[in-house]
């Protein structure tokens, strides 16, 4: 015999490690495509009508548009920068999400995200900035965190040079 539904669904629930990431990685890549058949100039950075009603810019903030702290964490400049914000998410995302759980998983990208948009309006509060970046600084600082806790040198695992290698890329994009 066949088990219920309910079962069924908790054992595909159990075989998928890392939804989370997942999910979060398709929401990324959907709004990314939107952006590129909306103006296909978009697939090389140039700036869209979607950047201009969600991306974060402070100005918009002092009109009460606060969705924009979020929204913009969604929101890529280019095929290379979605890529890379990506790649990392999956990287850390399958790391994370088994060891600590989908639900504290999603509270630290959203607490990264909005400590990203919040040093974004503080550092450059007169551009206009999107960009999962701040979510995924949040993922790799708490899986630095977690190697420097458990005794391992964070600097000698692959999220030592993650970590190095999305702040230069940051630094040098922006």
């Amino acid at each position: 015999s066949r088990p219920d539904v309910r079962t069924r669904a908790s054992f595909w629930n159990a075989r998928q490690p890392a939804l989370v990431t997942t999910i979060l990685i398709g929401i990324n890549v959907a709004v990314f495509a939107m952006m590129v058949i909306q103006d296909p100039q978009a697939i090389t950075g140039a700036l869209t009508r979607l950047h201009l009603e969600f991306a974060l810019y402070e100005p918009a903030l002092e009109q009460g548009e606060w969705y924009r702290l979020i929204t913009s964490g969604f929101l890529h400049y280019g095929i290379i920068h979605v890529g890379f914000n990506m790649y990392l998410l999956y990287i850390v995302g399958q790391m994370l999400e088994p060891a600590i759980g989908r639900v504290r998983f999603l509270l630290v990208y959203l607490a990264g995200l909005l400590g990203g948009s919040a040093g974004a309006v503080l550092l450059s509060p007169d551009a206009l900035t999107a960009g999962a970046s701040g979510a995924v600084f949040g993922l790799l600082a708490l899986a630095f965190v977690g190697y420097w806790l458990n005794g391992t040198n964070p600097m000698s695992t692959s999220i030592g040079s993650l970590l190095i290698l999305n702040l230069v890329l940051t630094f040098l994009w922006s």
